[in-house]
């Protein structure tokens, strides 16, 4: 599938992503019944995205991929956002739990727990309400120009979903809202891309 998926390999890698549905059905039913953060739902990767996961990472191998189930919980802010992912590390067989927030990946920012169950791996990103509209405004770039996912993209956008990132970090740790008008001014810079 590295070198390009054929109609052949369809069929499996579909069957092999929908061997995860029923975990993550649980893993998110547990999430409700410890109440555990607001959930942002839950989501079987793209059969696209997997390939294109194995084409960025020659090291990665489909039956240890952490993330082809995923669910997203929002906290308010960094203290309840620690606050959940301490509870998620307590109440749930963890395979792998990290934290992106000091060192973000090209702005993201986030607490990520991989969840095993069986065989089966299930991600939990847990993002504060700003990371979430941070995480939007970029996908929203990313429809623009691919690249500005993964750190790349047109210098003015990079350096705004950065400066961006940086503002909401600081809003999040000072458990503060920030003001309406800086995602409306980096939404209008994004849109002038096209």
């Amino acid at each position: 599938m590295r070198a390009g998926i054929t109609p052949d390999d369809r069929v499996p890698l579909d069957d092999y992503r929908e061997s995860f549905f029923e975990t993550l059905l649980a893993v998110n039913f547990d999430l409700g019944r410890l109440r555990i953060g607001e959930s942002d739902g839950g989501r079987l990767k793209r059969p696209e995205s997997i390939i294109a996961k194995l084409e960025r990472d020659s090291r990665i191998r489909l039956s240890r991929m952490q993330d082809i189930a995923g669910c997203r919980l929002v906290a308010e802010d960094k203290a309840e956002q620690d606050a959940i992912y301490a509870r998620l590390q307590s109440d749930f067989d963890v395979y792998r739990a990290y934290d992106i927030r000091e060192t973000p990946h090209s702005g993201y920012r986030a607490v990520h727990v991989v969840v095993r169950r069986g065989d089966k791996f299930v991600e939990v990103q847990v993002r504060t309400r700003n990371q979430r509209q941070w995480a939007r405004l970029s996908e929203l770039a990313t429809s623009y120009d691919s690249t500005v996912k993964y750190g790349g993209g047109d210098p003015a956008i990079r350096q705004a979903l950065d400066a961006l990132s940086e503002a909401y970090w600081a809003y999040d740790q000072a458990g503060e809202r920030p003001p309406p008008d800086i995602a409306r001014d980096a939404e209008a810079r994004i849109a002038r891309m096209r």
